[in-house]
């Protein structure tokens, strides 16, 4: 017997915006550049998968890096946005300098007719663990607090799974 991913998943899309800017993460809740799309499900879905992979950073607190990400969506065409119950993360470090790490979620949703607003936002734990959503690291160019920063978009894809 074997199996197909073919036939269960449907209607793939991809996401990697490459004009989006990284940007620094404090209390406030944020939306992360360049992670919103919209998507319809395929008429047979029984579920919708969202794969995320983002890069968060120490900047411009060297020692902590505490973030406290979340799904959102909307329903209205972007005007307003809810967390979506379930869908929100809290990672990072306490400990340790100048952390930086690439992070990846997958999340599974029920299927739901028409169209949505998916995106990522966050905020940081408190003042003293802020953080930069979209760098990743060359450490062995550039001096600090810097050193190789390179601005890294965030990569999503969306896709229905028919059972």
């Amino acid at each position: 017997m074997s199996y197909s991913a073919k036939k269960h998943i449907k209607n793939i899309t991809n996401l990697i915006d490459y004009s989006a800017s990284a940007q620094s993460i404090s209390t406030t809740l944020t939306a992360y550049n360049g992670t919103e799309l919209t998507y319809t499900p395929s008429n047979n879905a029984s579920n919708v998968v969202i794969e995320v992979n983002i890069s968060l950073s120490f900047m411009p607190d060297i020692n902590q890096t505490l973030a406290n990400t979340r799904l959102q969506e909307s329903t209205d065409g972007g005007s307003t946005w809810a967390d979506l119950d379930g869908f929100k993360l809290f990672e990072g470090n306490e400990g340790g300098q100048y952390d930086a790490f690439p992070a990846s979620y997958v999340f599974v949703l029920p299927t739901y007719s028409g169209s949505k607003k998916f995106r990522l936002a966050g905020r940081a734990k408190n003042v003293n663990s802020e953080y930069s959503f979209g760098y990743s690291w060359n450490a062995t160019k550039g001096s600090a607090p810097l050193f190789g920063a390179i601005e890294t978009p965030a990569q999503i894809s969306i896709y229905s799974v028919e059972t």
